[in-house]
């Protein structure tokens, strides 16, 4: 996930890997808050990485 989060970041991102990531995001938004805390943070980050916020 971070290194989903870091291409994020990449100004040449692939618009077709964004539509995937947005897939994921809507997928696990509901299991978020029951997931193991490090990966639930890694989630977050992955979260606001697609709306080109840094989570930390």
């Amino acid at each position: 996930m971070t290194e989903v989060a870091r291409m994020l970041g990449e100004p040449t991102g692939d618009k077709e890997f964004r539509g995937g990531v947005r897939i994921l995001l809507e997928a696990g938004a509901d299991a978020a808050p029951r997931m193991p805390g490090e990966l639930r943070d890694l989630f977050e980050e992955l979260r606001f990485a697609m709306r080109g916020v840094t989570a930390r």
